[in-house]
């Protein structure tokens, strides 16, 4: 456990309040909770899994807009449950204030600020120092409901520069990067945070550079499909990194040669953004300022590690290309 995080309670599953109290809140309903993290999505997520509109609606799976349900969930875990389990009427509150009168199978809430906002996630020289305690306020919102979480990990010199530039605080990027110890950046152990909190939970992560190449498997996970579901944005994050001529390429290979699956499709898009993405786009700057590139080669040689240590965790589904 983490010090900064203190004691915090495990989440354990009660038995449902029995379905003919309930009104608006439904146990078989499964909750999907998109944990960003910061700088990987920008509300992607969202975008293309509403882009298959006819399948949401057949398989009744609400994906509604952050602006619908931040001020909602801020409200019932900061004032009204304070760490404290949802009883039945504040889940039919809640339940209510979400979807209304709709029963649905599947929600999915994606807000890249549920484990923390963007100036306070580095506090105590800690990434994400209360991801534990977060995302078990996130379990007790909807305790008597299958729960899911999605989350991307990003390597720490791009994070770190996209963060610098995200809080703008007037400072340099030496004194923000000085306000979390390099050494102790894994994001292996805010995961383990996350399980330790919520062990019932379980946890899809995936490297936001795989992001173009396994986008397809992130919205399945997110929509509870099968593996060969073809989900309509499944190239969205590719064709944003695509030069137009490149995604016109792209275009007409795959309708003249159909890739037999997602695994074939990754290979062909490596070879496209390898020759025709935009050079902005596919190589980040690494940072502005203040980063040796010894410390940047150390900190993205640890992070490939740390990948391999996220992938061996228990309840830890790693996409990978």
């Amino acid at each position: 456990m983490n010090p900064s995080e203190g004691s915090i309670p495990v989440a354990h599953q009660d038995p449902p309040a029995a379905v003919g109290a309930r009104r608006y809140s439904d146990p078989d309903t499964g909750i999907v909770l998109h944990l960003g993290v910061h700088c990987t999505d920008d509300e992607k997520l969202i975008w293309s899994l509403r882009r298959d509109k006819g399948m949401l609606e057949g398989m009744n799976i609400a994906v509604p807009r952050r602006r619908f349900f931040t001020s909602i969930l801020r409200e019932f875990t900061t004032q009204r449950l304070k760490g404290a389990r949802a009883g039945l009427a504040d889940q039919e509150e809640l339940f209510r204030r979400l979807i209304g009168t709709t029963r649905v199978e599947r929600l999915v809430l994606s807000y890249d600020s549920f484990l923390g906002a963007p100036d306070r996630i580095c506090a105590d020289g800690t990434l994400y120092p209360q991801a534990g305690r977060k995302a078990l306020d996130l379990h007790n919102l909807f305790p008597d409901n299958r729960i899911e979480f999605l989350c991307a990990v990003k390597n720490p010199v791009t994070f770190l520069a996209d963060l610098y530039r995200r809080v703008d605080d007037g400072g340099s990027f030496d004194d923000f990067a000085e306000r979390i110890d390099m050494s102790r950046f894994r994001w292996s152990d805010m995961i383990a945070r996350i399980r330790d909190a919520t062990p019932d939970v379980p946890i899809t992560v995936w490297a936001n550079e795989d992001t173009p190449l396994v986008w397809g498997d992130v919205l399945r996970a997110a929509a509870g499909v099968a593996p060969d579901h073809a989900m309509t944005g499944r190239f969205d994050v590719a064709r944003s990194i695509l030069t137009d001529e490149g995604c016109a390429a792209f275009d007409a290979y795959v309708a003249q040669m159909p890739p037999r699956d997602d695994r074939q499709a990754a290979r062909v898009l490596e070879i496209f953004l390898d020759r025709t993405a935009r050079p902005a786009e596919i190589e980040e700057p690494l940072t502005p300022s203040g980063l040796s590139d010894a410390a940047i080669d150390t900190l993205t040689r640890r992070y490939e590690e740390d990948l391999g240590r996220i992938a061996s965790m228990p309840g830890v589904t790693f996409l990978a290309p």
